[in-house]
C-alpha cells in the first residue's frame, strides 16, 4: 500500500474520530452537540429548547449513552445555551472544543448542499439532504433585514430525492458542509425547511466564557447536594421520564427533594452514580413512595440493574425484580459491590397519577 493511501486512510480516521456527537435532550424534545474542553464534556444547544429548570437530561444515537447536563451558559438572544454534561453519555464526547469552526466563510462559500443531523427518537441517527437557499443577517425573531447575526437558511432537497421532513423536536440539531458544522437549527418554519444560526455566533461568545473563569455564573444545582441523612452520597446521572416540575430537578433527590414524573411518561427510571473511581461495597437500597399518596403515585413493579465496571466499560445488569407496597418503603438487599444503580419503574398503584419516589437511601456494608 502506498503511502499516499496511508495517510489518506489516516485522515479518515481522525476525522470520523473528531466528528461531533449530536444528542436528543428532554427524551426528543431537543437536539444538542456535544464536545469537550479541559476534560469536561459539554453540550451545546438552543436556549428555547429548556427554559426552566437547572439541568435537562439527553441520550445519543445508538448504542445509546445518557446523561444529565446542568446549564451553566445561556444567551436567550441569538438562542443557544450551553450545559456541563454527566453520566454515561460523556464516553461519546469526542472532539475538541478547539476543533469546531470559528469561521465557516469558505465552506459556506461555494456550497449548495448541507446534511442535517439528528437523533430520532428511536435513537437512530437521520442525516438528511438539505439545500442552502441563502445566508443573511438578521435578529433572534427571523427578520434578515440588517440584524445582528448571521443565519443560514435550508430546505429538505427534494431534488437529491430527499422525502423525509423536519419534524417537532429538530431545534439544536446541525447543519453540515461535508463533515463541517456549519450552523445550529433554531426554528423550522414549516416542514420542508429550517433557519440556523451560524456556528461562528456561537463559539465566538463560548471561547471567551470558556477562558474567562466565569464557571459559576448560573446556578449548579447538582453541585448544591448534600450528604443523605442515612446512607451513602451518590449522584443522580441519567434520568427518562417526563418531569413534573423542571425546576427540581432529580439530582436533588439525595438532598431531600423528590423525583416526580408525569404519568404520560414512557419509560421511567433514575441512575445513581456511588463512586466515580471503582465500585464500592453495598448492603441495601431503600426506595421511598410519595408522602401525599391523594396527588401522587407509588411506584409499584420496581427493576433494579447495577453496574459493576470501571469508568469507561460501564453496562447494566439486571439485578432484582419487586413490588412496592403503598405506604412501605421498599428495602432491596444487594449485598454486593457497585458502582452505579439504575432503578426502572415499569408500573404504579394509580396510573392518572403522577409518579413520585421522594427519597432513595444508599446503605454501604458494613
Amino acid at each position: 500500500m502506498s503511502v499516499f493511501r496511508l495517510l489518506f486512510l489516516l485522515f479518515l480516521c481522525v476525522g470520523n474520530a473528531l466528528h461531533a456527537e449530536p444528542v436528543a435532550l428532554k427524551n426528543g424534545l431537543g437536539q444538542g452537540m456535544m464536545f469537550q474542553f479541559r476534560g469536561n464534556c459539554y453540550v451545546l444547544f438552543p436556549s428555547h429548547v429548556h427554559q426552566d429548570g437547572p439541568v435537562l437530561n439527553l441520550f445519543t444515537g445508538a448504542p445509546q449513552k445518557a446523561g444529565i447536563a446542568t446549564i451553566y451558559f445561556r444567551r436567550p438572544e441569538p438562542d443557544f445555551a450551553l450545559g456541563l454534561v454527566r453520566g454515561s453519555a460523556t464516553e461519546r464526547c469526542g472532539v475538541p472544543f478547539s476543533e469546531l469552526p470559528k469561521d465557516v466563510s469558505r465552506p459556506l462559500g461555494s456550497a449548495r448542499r448541507a446534511t442535517l443531523e439528528r437523533v430520532n427518537p428511536q435513537g437512530g441517527v437521520d442525516k438528511l439532504a438539505m439545500r442552502i437557499d441563502r445566508t443573511a443577517w438578521g435578529t433572534a425573531g427571523g427578520k434578515s433585514t440588517g440584524g445582528h447575526y448571521q443565519y443560514l437558511f435550508a430546505s429538505i432537497d427534494e431534488d437529491a430525492g430527499e422525502t423525509r421532513e423536519v419534524f417537532q423536536g429538530t431545534s439544536g440539531a446541525f447543519l453540515y458542509v461535508d463533515d463541517v458544522p456549519v450552523a445550529m437549527v433554531v426554528t423550522a418554519p414549516d416542514a420542508k425547511s429550517v433557519r440556523a444560526l451560524r456556528i461562528e455566533e456561537l463559539t465566538g461568545p463560548l471561547a471567551v466564557w470558556l477562558t474567562s473563569g466565569s464557571f459559576g455564573a448560573l446556578q449548579d444545582a447538582a453541585a448544591q447536594l448534600q450528604e443523605p441523612a442515612e446512607g451513602m452520597a451518590y449522584k443522580v446521572t441519567e434520568w427518562a421520564g417526563e418531569l413534573v416540575d423542571e425546576t427540581v430537578p432529580p439530582t436533588a433527590l439525595a438532598s431531600g427533594q423528590p423525583f416526580r414524573v408525569s404519568p404520560s411518561s414512557k419509560g421511567v427510571s433514575i441512575v445513581l452514580e456511588l463512586s466515580e473511581e471503582a465500585p464500592v461495597a453495598v448492603r441495601e437500597i431503600s426506595i421511598s413512595g410519595p408522602q401525599d399518596r391523594t396527588k401522587f403515585a407509588t411506584p409499584r413493579a420496581i427493576e433494579i440493574e447495577v453496574d459493576r465496571s470501571r469508568p469507561g466499560r460501564g453496562s447494566f445488569t439486571t439485578f432484582a425484580s419487586h413490588e412496592m407496597v403503598p405506604g412501605e418503603d421498599l428495602t432491596i438487599p444487594v449485598n454486593n459491590f457497585v458502582r452505579r444503580v439504575q432503578i426502572n419503574v415499569n408500573s404504579s398503584w394509580a396510573p392518572g397519577q403522577p409518579i413520585e419516589i421522594s427519597g432513595i437511601r444508599v446503605i454501604p456494608s458494613e
